[in-house]
């Protein structure tokens, strides 16, 4: 999987994002090396030339191939990962953890990602004011973009996300105390 390789909004019945997510699981499972996360490639300014192991990140998608393939591109960083269905599961698991980061879909059944950033946002602790969390969205229009950030969202991503776009919001976003 190249840098150019992207992690596509899939729909509920799996029609789209499918062969991304095919060919990144592919590619792990052949134990092909990436350009620029090998290690032999990489260039002291490459966004993807980091680790981060210490890092816990919440994936919040309803979509199951939207959640492999983002396991699958974020897999080189070594964090561990862990994946809620809808905004209320991950209301209630960053309730009972802290995650270092948050990858929240917009448009999902239960909770939105909106509605989800908004109540995650208006729970008591310093934490929850400034956990990064990260919209992942088709949706890239300007007003839109406003919300996500009024909603308590630090940043978007557009889908189809892009793996180098994806490392460079992980790079700005995830504590650096715990990136190696």
């Amino acid at each position: 999987m190249s840098s150019k390789d992207t992690w596509a909004g899939a729909a509920a019945d799996g029609s789209k994002g499918t062969e991304v997510g095919n060919k990144a699981i592919q590619t792990r499972a052949e134990g092909k090396a990436e350009p620029g996360v090998s290690g032999k490639e990489d260039k002291p300014d490459d966004p993807m030339d980091f680790r981060v192991p210490e890092a816990c990140v919440l994936i919040v998608d309803d979509n199951e191939i939207n959640c492999m393939v983002a396991e699958e591109m974020l897999k080189p960083l070594e964090m561990k990962i862990e994946i809620a269905v809808d905004g209320r599961q991950a209301l209630e698991m960053v309730r009972k953890k802290e995650y270092d980061m948050i990858f929240m879909d917009h448009f999902m059944p239960v909770m939105n990602g909106i509605e989800a950033a908004k109540e995650i946002r208006k729970l008591e602790g310093g934490y929850y004011k400034k956990v990064p969390m990260i919209a992942l969205t088709a949706n890239t229009a300007r007003e839109q973009q406003e919300e996500y950030l009024q909603a308590g969202m630090s940043d978007f991503l557009s889908k189809p996300i892009d793996m180098s776009e994806l490392y460079q919001m992980v790079r700005k976003w995830i504590p650096e105390k715990i990136r190696q």
